[in-house]
C-alpha cells in the first residue's frame, strides 16, 4: 500500500510539473510569436518605406503616413519629425502622428540641443526624450525626437525601428540633394560649352571682321579702292560665314536638348543635309557602345557639319560617306568622303574660316584633322582622337599597377 501511495504521489507530482512545463512553454511560444510578429511588422514598414522614399521625389514624399505608422508599431505617441536645411537652426517642416491629439510640436525649438545630442537620452524630472539625428555624409537634414514619461525608455528594437527609419529618410533626402547638385553641375557644363561654341565660333569670326573693319579705315584714309573692295568682299563673306555659324550653333544645341545623343543629331543632319542637296548621304555610325562626354559629341558633331556642307557646297559630286567608329587602338575615327572634282590648290581661299574652325575642334579633342583629295576623285577628311573615357581608365589602370607594385615591395 505504501508502494502504491508513493508511486500515486510521484505521479501527481510529475502531473504537475509537466502542467507547469506546458504552461511554460505555452507562454515561450506566445512570446515568441508575439516578437516575430513585431519583427514581420517591422520589417514589412522598412521595405515598404525604403520602397516608398526611393519612388518618391523627396519633395513628394508624405512625411505624415510615415511618422504616423512608426509612432503605430512602436507605440511611442509623442514622436516628432524635424527637417531643417544644412545650415539651418530650426525646422522648416515639423510633423507629428495624426493620431496624436495629445501632444503639440515643439514650441521651444531648442535646436542647436538637439542636434549636438545625438545618442544622448536626456533624462528631466518629467519626461525622457530620445533623439535621432538625419545625417548623412556629413549633412544634416534634422532628426526625430521621442518624448516618453520620466519612468519609461525605448526598448531595444524600437530604438533600432526608429533609427532605421531615420537612416532611410535621411538617404532619401540626401539623394534629391546629390539629384539636385547632379543638375546645377550639368546646367553649368552646359552653360560653359555654350561659352567655349560661342569663343570658338563668333568670337573668332568677330575679330576677324573686325580687323578687316581697321583694314577699310586704312583703305578708306588712303582712297585705295581696290583694298576698299576686297575688304568689303572679305566682310561679306566673314559676316555670312558668321551667320552660318550661328545658326549651326542653335541646331546643335536644339539637338542636343531635343534628340537622343549624337547619333540622333547625325541622322538629323544627314536628313537636313539631304534636303539641300542631291548628294546622297551614308551615315556608317558604329560607336553604340562608347560613352562620349557632351563636350565630344558636340565637337564631333560640328566637325561633321563643317565638313558635309563643304562637301554639299563645293563638291560637285553626289555621294558622301560619314564612317564613325572605334579602331582597335581605342581611338575614336572619322572620315568624310565624298566623290567630287577635290580641293583646289588654295583650299583656304575656298573656306578659310570653316576649315580653321575644324581644326581647332580637333585641336579641343587631342586630335589632328586631315584633309587631303582621294587618287580617285573627291576629298577624303579624316580625324582621330582618343576618348576621354580610355584616357581615365588608362590612367587609373597605371595608378592601380603602382599601388600594387608598392605594396609587394
Amino acid at each position: 500500500a505504501n508502494e502504491l501511495g508513493v508511486l500515486a504521489e510521484t505521479l501527481n507530482t510529475m502531473n504537475t510539473a509537466i502542467g507547469y512545463m506546458y504552461e511554460n512553454l505555452e507562454k515561450q511560444v506566445n512570446e515568441k510569436t508575439d516578437e516575430l510578429q513585431k519583427s514581420n511588422t517591422a520589417l514589412q514598414f522598412l521595405y515598404d518605406s525604403a520602397r516608398y522614399i526611393i519612388e518618391h521625389n523627396p519633395q513628394g514624399i508624405n512625411f505624415d503616413e510615415i511618422i504616423s505608422r512608426l509612432s503605430l508599431i512602436t507605440g511611442v505617441q509623442n514622436i516628432e519629425l524635424c527637417l531643417m536645411t544644412n545650415v539651418g537652426n530650426s525646422p522648416y517642416l515639423q510633423i507629428k502622428p495624426t493620431s496624436d491629439v495629445d501632444h503639440e510640436l515643439c514650441a521651444t525649438q531648442h535646436c542647436d540641443e538637439c542636434l549636438s545630442s545625438r545618442g544622448v537620452i536626456e533624462k528631466t524630472t518629467h519626461e525622457t526624450i530620445y533623439r535621432f539625428l538625419l545625417n548623412r555624409e556629413q549633412r544634416k537634414f534634422g532628426l526625430i525626437v521621442c518624448r516618453l514619461s520620466a519612468n519609461q525608455n525605448l526598448s531595444t528594437w524600437q530604438e533600432q525601428l526608429i533609427q532605421s527609419v531615420t537612416d532611410q529618410i535621411a538617404i532619401g533626402l540626401s539623394l534629391k540633394t546629390d539629384e539636385d547638385q547632379s543638375r546645377r553641375v550639368a546646367v553649368l557644363q552646359e552653360r560653359n560649352a555654350i561659352a567655349r561654341e560661342l569663343h570658338d565660333s563668333l568670337a573668332q569670326a568677330l575679330s576677324y571682321l573686325k580687323i578687316q573693319v581697321t583694314r577699310l579705315n586704312f583703305a578708306i584714309n588712303k582712297e585705295d579702292k581696290t583694298t576698299m573692295v576686297d575688304v568689303a568682299d572679305e566682310l561679306k563673306q566673314g559676316l555670312n560665314s558668321a551667320y552660318r555659324q550661328l545658326r549651326e550653333l542653335l541646331t546643335t544645341f536644339r539637338l542636343k536638348v531635343d534628340g537622343g545623343g549624337l547619333k540622333s543629331a547625325l541622322d538629323a543632319t544627314v536628313h537636313q543635309l539631304g534636303e539641300q542637296s542631291n548628294l546622297k548621304i551614308t551615315l556608317d555610325f558604329n560607336l553604340f557602345n562608347i560613352p562620349l562626354t557632351p563636350n565630344e559629341e558636340i565637337h564631333l558633331l560640328q566637325i561633321i557639319r563643317e565638313a558635309s556642307q563643304n562637301a554639299v557646297h563645293h563638291s560637285k559630286g553626289d555621294t558622301l560617306l560619314i564612317q564613325l567608329r572605334q579602331n582597335s587602338d581605342k581611338k575614336i575615327s572619322l572620315s568624310i568622303e565624298d566623290n567630287g572634282l577635290g580641293m583646289p590648290a588654295a583650299p583656304e581661299k575656298l573656306n578659310h574660316y570653316g576649315l580653321a574652325i575644324m581644326n581647332e575642334r580637333g585641336k579641343h579633342l587631342g586630335g589632328e584633322l586631315n584633309i587631303q583629295n582621294k587618287s580617285d576623285g573627291g576629298v577624303i577628311v579624316y580625324f582621330e582622337f582618343l576618348p576621354e573615357f580610355i584616357i581615365h581608365r588608362n590612367k587609373n589602370a597605371i595608378a592601380i599597377t603602382d599601388i600594387t607594385s608598392t605594396q609587394e615591395s
